[in-house]
């Protein structure tokens, strides 16, 4: 079950959410977020990606890391 492999979750701001599971390969960290669109204030966007780049870089090395991005995902 997805529940029992749950190490931990972090709520980093009201758009992103961070996971991490312990797989049968690697640990695997998932981080789950909601990006403003473009018509958004510049100073938005930016503490966004400070924010999503900050979660990312505290990813521990080893784990696994994917990202999809875009409007067609």
């Amino acid at each position: 079950m997805v529940h029992s492999s749950l190490l931990e979750w972090k709520p980093i701001s009201e758009r992103i959410i961070k996971a991490r599971y312990n797989s049968a390969f690697a640990k695997l960290s998932v981080t789950v977020c909601y990006a403003p669109t473009e018509d958004a204030e510049d100073e938005e966007k930016d503490i966004f990606y400070d924010e999503l780049q900050a979660s990312v870089d505290e990813t521990p090395s080893h784990d696994v890391l994917n990202a999809k991005v875009g409007v067609d995902n």
